[in-house]
C-alpha cells in the first residue's frame, strides 16, 4: 500500500495479493514504517510476499520511530533473503501488541538467517523500545539459523536499547534451521531463536509449544531450546 509510510494511520486494511520484489524492506502495508499506527489490518491465505533480499512481513518489512501494529492478523506467506517476520521483518522501534499469525502462514529466510513467527529481529538502538506484547503464532518458521517462535533474533547491544516480549505464545507451528549462524550454532527457539545483549531483554509471562523444533545439518552445534 506504501513504499515508505511517515506518520500514517492505517486501520482495517487487507493485504490481498501476491507481491514479489527485487528490493529490499516489503509489507503488505507499507515497505518501511516510520512514527505510524497501524490497527485492524490483515494480510489472507491466498496472499504471498517474496524478495531475495532484506526485511519482509505482512504488515511491514521494516518498523522504526514508535510505529504501533495493534489487533493485525496474518495467514500470508512470506519469504526473504533475511530479516523475516510474520508481522514484521526489522523491528528497530515501538509496539506489535494483540496480534495472530494464523497456522496457513508461512514464515522462511531459506538459506539464510532471521526468521521469527511476528518479528525477523530486534535490534532498538540508542534510547529506543521494541515491544511484542499479547501475541500468538501457530504458524512454521523456518531458516538457516536464528530462528524463533515470535523473534528469530534480538540484539540489544546498543547503548539503552531495550527489548520486551510479553505474554506472547507460540504453539501448534514447527521451527526449522537447515544450516548453522556464523558461531557454528543453528540457534532454533520457541521464542527467540538468538539473543545478545549488554543492555535490558524481559520476557515474560510467555509460552511455547512447538509441534517440533528441527535443526537438519548434522555434525553441527544445534543450540535449541523449547
Amino acid at each position: 500500500m506504501a513504499a515508505l509510510a511517515d506518520t500514517c494511520t492505517f486501520t482495517g486494511c487487507i493485504f490481498d495479493a501476491q507481491l514479489s520484489a527485487t528490493g529490499r524492506n516489503i509489507g503488505g502495508i507499507a515497505g518501511w514504517a516510520r512514527c505510524c499506527s497501524v490497527s485492524k489490518c490483515s494480510a489472507t491465505a491466498t496472499s504471498e510476499l517474496h524478495t531475495p533480499y532484506h526485511c519482509a512481513g505482512s504488515i511491514a518489512g521494516v518498523m522504526t520511530c514508535n510505529t504501533t501494529v495493534s489487533e493485525c492478523s496474518s495467514a500470508c506467506s512470506i519469504s526473504s533473503y533475511a530479516y523475516c517476520g510474520g508481522m514484521v521483518g526489522y523491528l528497530q522501534s515501538g509496539l506489535i501488541e494483540n496480534c495472530v499469525i494464523s497456522s496457513r502462514a508461512r514464515v522462511s529466510t531459506g538459506k539464510n538467517y532471521y526468521a521469527g513467527g511476528i518479528a525477523g529481529a530486534i535490534l532498538p538502538r540508542g534510547g529506543e523500545t521494541a515491544s511484542i506484547d499479547r501475541c500468538t503464532v501457530y504458524a512454521d518458521v523456518t531458516g538457516r539459523a536464528c530462528v524463533g517462535g515470535i523473534a528469530g533474533y534480538i540484539d540489544c547491544n546498543d547503548t539503552n536499547g531495550m527489548a520486551h516480549i510479553t505474554n506472547c505464545t507460540y504453539k501448534g507451528g514447527s521451527l526449522s534451521a537447515t544450516g548453522v549462524f556464523n558461531n557454528k550454532y543453528s540457534l532454533v527457539g520457541g521464542l527467540a531463536g538468538y539473543i545478545t545483549a549488554s543492555a535490558e531483554v524481559i520476557i515474560e509471562n510467555c509460552m511455547s509449544a512447538p509441534k517440533f523444533i528441527l535443526s537438519v545439518p548434522e555434525k553441527t552445534k544445534a543450540s535449541i531450546g523449547g
